[in-house]
């Protein structure tokens, strides 16, 4: 099955559908840095190599740039929002599709979108190929609950030209994940009326005549170690979509379909403004909408339940500094089985890439200890303590002196101690005062919290330290052998366009998650090409696709 995904990270969404069988045309990614990464581990080829031997990349070309296809190193460096117009710059692109085969596109999306209508001929290969797929992540801070939350910031338009992409090439679905945050409301400034991004990006795709089910789902229960929870559409273009209404049986899925429905005819029609969001149209939430999950193809998506969660030991115990690379874990073989094919030659199984481990001082390690210890506490102790710590409150409770009169604190760099009065305590919390909300230990029994870019956010579950590259990637179900590249951390300005290695890992679709996602696809597009005859594709028989009804 042929895919092409569109702001591909580092590359964790196509690592997960090449593994569930789909082949990528090409890939578009607006980051030169974690292009770096996606060459290396998916197409084979070494950006860095090339500047060192002053080669030209062969499975890598840039939308437009600045600098001429023989200056690798300064087109890694290139800050992606200052790319030149194509035409004003330096370009690989071709009005010939054959030349974009298993290539990665780096630039500007806006900018290939305008070069697509320019060359309808081009546009006309694409159509022709009759694409299963197109799938993407467009670039999200402004939606996230961590970020800004801005209602015109103009990363915003991405999705809409994710969508204008899809309208291009006409694909037979297309899948858009996001942050969570895409499904909180934005106020409007000046009156109440609120602002919901995931809906206009369901209408964006209406508009183009695709049907789009919109699910909030997590990582975890698809066996990745994380409880992430992520946006995902599915939009099945028209012919595809009827085909899938004719063979479903099951109540929860007619009731999905028959609203993606209404909301196409809306657009359609030029009525879409007034179809409203959670009472015309909605997304499913797979915690909430347990049918829908259950009871159909999308029973994929929820494997695991809280009773086999992957925790972070089974993620890291065989990487700790007293143990080295030890025995590995079923969630670890389980990614070795999934993704172990796909490894290079020349992989060495003994060698742990991206591992090292940030240094810390006395202090920085007192509160890692400390945050152990409220990972295990009760919530109110949490919660008092850490009012303390960033200055909210100025004394500390009886519950939280009772808690550690018997916990052991770090002292020195090898010593400890009990602490068991009120006011030692309080003195031992105000040397660790600290403006930092978000700061935590990872549960070891447990998934782990959400993986974020900042690699400080989260400490070792025993260890006083924060997490290594390789062991942030084991959270988010990386396999050992993809090589993170580039810078392993940015800082100042440059952090606003560089996306160094603990962002590519934060920021990418946990390749398990692709792998099932890719799999369920490919799954339903196959029952549809078999079973068009008798229009029976989710038949009794189908252990697959039973009814539930």
């Amino acid at each position: 099955m042929k895919y092409i995904e569109l702001f591909s990270g580092c590359g964790g969404l196509s690592l997960g559908l090449k593994a569930s069988g789909f082949k990528c045309l090409f890939s578009n990614e607006l980051s030169p840095m974690a292009g770096q990464t996606y060459a290396y581990n998916l197409l084979n080829e070494d950006l860095e190599e090339c500047f060192r031997e002053s080669t030209i990349p062969k499975h890598v070309k840039w939308i437009s740039s600045s600098y001429p296809v023989t200056e690798v190193k300064q087109r890694l460096s290139e800050n992606p929002s200052k790319m030149p117009p194509i035409g004003d710059g330096y370009s690989e692109l071709s009005d010939k599709l054959s030349d974009y085969d298993g290539t990665l596109l780096i630039g500007n999306i806006v900018s290939f979108n305008n070069y697509l209508r320019d060359h309808k001929d081009l546009v006309d290969e694409l159509r022709n190929e009759n694409l299963d797929l197109v799938s993407g992540g467009p670039p999200c801070q402004s939606f996230s609950l961590a970020g800004l939350r801005q209602l015109d910031n103009e990363r915003n338009r991405l999705p809409m030209e994710f969508a204008e992409f899809v309208d291009l090439s006409r694909p037979r679905v297309a899948l858009l994940e996001n942050v969570t945050g895409i499904l909180r409301g934005f106020t409007i400034p000046g009156n109440d009326e609120k602002h919901y991004a995931w809906f206009e990006v369901a209408r964006a795709f209406a508009q183009k005549n695709y049907y789009p089910i919109c699910l909030h789902i997590n990582a975890k229960y698809v066996g990745v170690a994380q409880n992430r929870p992520r946006f995902i559409m599915l939009a099945f273009r028209s012919d595809v979509f009827e085909e899938l209404r004719l063979g479903v049986s099951e109540s929860a899925l007619i009731s999905a379909l028959e609203k993606s429905a209404y909301l196409v005819q809306e657009e359609i029609s030029g009525r879409g403004f007034l179809v409203s969001p959670e009472t015309d149209y909605r997304y499913y939430d797979i915690e909430k909408d347990k049918k829908l999950f259950e009871c159909s193809f999308f029973k994929r998506l929820n494997i695991n339940s809280q009773d086999n969660w992957h925790t972070c030991y089974d993620a890291l115990h065989d990487l700790t500094s007293q143990n080295g690379k030890g025995n590995s874990s079923s969630y670890i073989n389980n990614i070795e089985t999934v993704f172990g094919s796909l490894a290079p030659d020349s992989f060495n199984s003994q060698k742990v890439l991206n591992s090292t481990s940030p240094r810390h001082g006395l202090r920085v390690k007192q509160r890692f200890n400390l945050y152990q210890l409220l990972s295990c506490a009760p919530a109110n102790v949490d919660d008092d303590v850490r009012k303390f710590l960033r200055g909210a409150v100025g004394s500390i409770s009886p519950e939280v002196v009772e808690y550690f009169s018997e916990k052991k604190l770090l002292k020195t760099e090898k010593s400890w101690f009990v602490l068991n009065t009120k006011r030692k305590l309080e003195n031992y919390f105000k040397k660790l005062l600290t403006k930092k909300h978000s700061q935590q230990a990872l549960t070891i029994n447990k998934p782990a919290p959400a993986t974020l870019s900042i690699p400080d956010d989260v400490c070792h579950y025993s260890e006083l330290r924060t997490l290594s590259v390789r062991e942030v990637a084991r959270l988010q179900s990386f396999p050992d052998w993809f090589e993170f590249k580039s810078k392993a951390t940015t800082g100042d300005l440059s952090r606003r366009f560089e996306v160094p290695q603990y962002t590519q890992v934060g920021n990418a679709v946990p390749p398990l998650l692709g792998y099932t996602l890719g799999s369920l696809i490919k799954e339903l597009l196959s029952k549809l090409d078999d079973s068009r005859a008798d229009q029976n594709i989710f038949s009794v028989e189908n252990d697959k696709f039973v009814s539930c009804n």
